[in-house]
């Protein structure tokens, strides 16, 4: 079921759970209700295992729609064994820092005609190849019927690592690359996916 759904049949979902679990409960509070009026101070709140049930509902579908999407990247992944497989070669680290707000959507990152790979929130890919002009293509998908938001990353790179974490801005959905330092750039990989080589 998506997420979409859910959020719809949500609401009927706890209606019949404080129908049926808690029935006895529901009853007092209603007669309590018309003889006392709308604004009884003394009406218990819910009980706790109905308030329970909605963490339990609502929770996942936070955690779900923020990994909605497959990340995967179409180069091949280098040895992650040795910093770089040769030492005029550059390594570049793509990735996409969380944001719930653009997670169902995926962000697809070009070197001219040839896609590099696709990336969901909180996702990375490696890329490595001969230093020199780096120059690629971020495309942030939308909705179906909307055009895709694009960003070039142009820079030239020595030889050595690199960490480029990419944004999405929250209200317009452009992305944006920034590069790194080390230190974070491997503080962002230790909490990241990494994306599936296809």
């Amino acid at each position: 079921m998506g997420f979409g759904a859910l959020v719809v049949v949500g609401p009927w979902i706890l209606e019949w759970a404080l129908e049926h679990l808690d029935k006895p409960a529901a009853e007092k509070r209603t007669r309590r209700s018309l003889q006392s009026g709308p604004f009884d101070a003394n009406l218990q709140p819910f009980p706790m295992r109905l308030t329970l049930l909605s963490s339990i509902l609502v929770l996942p579908l936070l955690a779900t729609s923020c990994r909605s999407v497959d990340s995967y990247q179409s180069v091949p992944m280098p040895n992650r064994a040795v910093e770089l497989e040769s030492a005029t070669n550059m390594r570049t680290y793509f990735i996409r820092r969380d944001a719930a707000a653009w997670g169902r959507f995926p962000l697809r990152i070009y070197s001219g005609p040839t896609e590099l790979g696709s990336l969901g929130p909180g996702s990375y890919m490696c890329w490595e190849r001969p230093a020199g002009h780096l120059l690629v293509r971020l495309v942030q998908e939308r909705e179906a019927k909307r055009s895709p938001i694009e960003k070039l990353y142009d820079r030239q790179m020595e030889p050595g690592v690199y960490y480029v974490v990419i944004d999405i801005a929250l209200a317009e959905g452009i992305p944006e690359p920034t590069l790194v330092s080390e230190e974070e750039g491997r503080a962002l990989l230790a909490i990241s996916e990494a994306a599936e080589v296809r």
